[in-house]
């Protein structure tokens, strides 16, 4: 029997999105840095629709601020996409049908939380400083707290002195 191979264009790849932050200083915008977005879901990757709404999520400009997608490219699913000491943030559509980000900081080596904090995993909404998130601290001795009151006591349990 002959089988066919898959010729799905976005299987095995993602779509990395590098954006640039951009603050106004009154006589002048500054470059501040920006972020890598990364996106793996193939239903969202053959959509140019929703690849445009999460385009439009990301980017935000006001009096003070701004940011914008200054790049983008699709790459393999496991080609390396920021340095160890950036923030990745995927974003996914929820089951409600909202787009989220999980933001995932590892502090182990370059990181500037407590060395005590190998990672950090947020999860909210996308394009949004409100709603819902969950936060997740993994610490070097592999327990983890799920908020800030949570890592507090665990740091203090491992002789954290604050």
């Amino acid at each position: 029997m002959k089988t066919m191979k898959n010729t799905t264009p976005y299987l095995g790849v993602k779509l990395v999105l590098n954006t640039q932050y951009m603050e106004n200083y009154g006589d002048r915008w500054k470059a501040k840095g920006g972020s890598t977005y990364v996106v793996t879901d193939k239903s969202l990757l053959s959509s140019p629709e929703s690849l445009d709404e999460i385009r439009g999520l990301i980017e935000h400009s006001d009096d003070h601020s701004s940011e914008f997608v200054r790049g983008e490219e699709i790459v393999s699913r496991d080609a390396t996409v920021c340095e160890d000491w950036e923030t990745l943030n995927e974003v996914y559509r929820a089951e409600d049908d909202t787009y989220r980000v999980k933001s995932v900081t590892d502090n182990r080596d370059h990181g500037s939380m407590r060395h005590q904090i190998a990672f950090k995993t947020v999860d909210k909404p996308l394009g949004s400083e409100r709603g819902d998130f969950s936060v997740e601290y993994e610490l070097t001795n592999g327990r983890t707290a799920h908020s800030d009151e949570e890592l507090r006591a665990e740091l203090t349990n491992m002789g954290v002195k604050f």
